[in-house]
């Protein structure tokens, strides 16, 4: 059930999980706009907030990232980069991180979309999704990860 949609469309999707209200209902103060880069508990282990900056890679469709309890809200603070999201057919190539709810797999099939700044991505649980990948001529993004404990 993965979603992308503009940004200001972001309450609309109020109503799908407790938690997930609670994020979108933070994100919706843009306090996550003046965060540092790191991790912050904005409800305990529940929804996490990350805030990075990194380089992002040339399109490669090959390698895909999942979790098992939490969704994964992706926003842009500066820049601009492609997601993949991965389905079909998936074939785990490294063990899953229980303790980081975190695992790889390759995905027979996959889409791609244009994430900028006023735009949002969630993936929920068990979908196959791949950011960090350049789009345009942005070489260097600030984003946030927001996770949301699903269970």
């Amino acid at each position: 059930m993965m979603i992308f949609d503009q940004l200001s469309n972001l309450a609309q999707y109020k109503g799908i999980h407790p938690e997930l209200d609670n994020a979108i209902d933070y994100l919706n103060k843009d306090d996550y706009k003046t965060l540092q880069v790191g991790s912050h508990h904005i409800k305990g282990d529940e929804i996490i907030l990350h805030v990075s900056e990194t380089d992002l890679n040339d399109v490669d469709q090959s390698v895909y990232e999942y979790h098992e309890t939490y969704a994964d809200i992706h926003l842009l603070l500066v820049g601009q980069e492609t997601l993949s999201y991965g389905y079909g057919k998936t074939d785990e190539i490294a063990s899953f991180k229980n303790d980081d709810d975190f695992g790889l797999v390759t995905c027979q099939q996959s889409c791609s979309m244009g994430l900028g700044i006023d735009s949002f991505a969630i993936f929920f649980p068990k979908e196959s999704h791949q950011p960090g990948q350049q789009l345009g001529n942005d070489k260097h993004i600030k984003k946030v990860v927001v996770k949301v404990l699903m269970n």
